[in-house]
């Protein structure tokens, strides 16, 4: 199946909000192990979940007209372990999910790229796959973003280091998902011009922009 959401590049590049944003900071957020509870790539679609309280940094974004948007690596679509159609009922249960405590993302960027993937999605370094930063720079381009004052949030050191790639303002690791055992790496990142921080959850994170 075709989807109008992927690129001349195979990535999915979604806007879902009608908004426009003329220059306006960003909170880029991974999504599985951040806004879902979801660490095992071979999980159910009926099993993922938003994690609890991941709603109100979202509400504060809405409400501010700060967009929201999912920056995530899906390489387990490029060896074959689910599809985009698997990813896009995900994204449906999820986006419903959000709807109900009403709140909502602006748009997703997905990278299903991956080393040990076949046909048009291999790739060994592709430059939209975390910890490259490719993927913000789509989001700017379809967004109008100003990603120095952007802050990305993820359970990974590569979402931090793709963040810092691009000249983002900070980023979070949080300690669902993967955050515990990455913890230990957040020295890999660089100590000057970007903001590190660590939270145990998405729902208890305040940022100022």
């Amino acid at each position: 199946m075709k989807y109008k959401q992927i690129n001349k590049q195979n990535i999915w590049a979604e806007k879902i909000t009608r908004k426009k944003f003329f220059n306006t900071p960003c909170l880029f957020l991974d999504r599985d192990g951040v806004l879902i509870d979801w660490k095992n790539s071979l999980m159910k679609i009926s099993e993922a979940k938003i994690i609890k309280g991941c709603e109100k940094i979202i509400k504060e974004c809405n409400n501010k007209d700060i967009p929201v948007i999912l920056i995530t690596n899906q390489g387990g679509i490029g060896i074959g372990l689910h599809s985009w159609k698997d990813f896009a009922l995900i994204q449906k249960k999820l986006l419903n999910q959000l709807l109900k405590k009403n709140t909502k993302v602006d748009g997703v960027i997905a990278c299903a790229h991956h080393p040990y993937a076949k046909g048009n999605l291999h790739h060994l370094n592709h430059p939209c796959r975390k910890p490259n930063g490719g993927m913000f720079l789509i989001a700017k381009k379809l967004f109008n973003l100003d990603l120095k004052n952007s802050w990305m949030i993820g359970d990974k050191i590569n979402d931090l280091k793709a963040a810092y790639s691009k000249g983002l303002k900070g980023g979070i690791l949080v300690m669902t998902g993967y955050g515990k055992e990455e913890k230990k790496k957040l020295d890999q990142l660089p100590k000057k011009n970007f903001i590190i921080k660590t939270a145990p959850s998405l729902n208890k994170i305040k940022i100022t922009f």
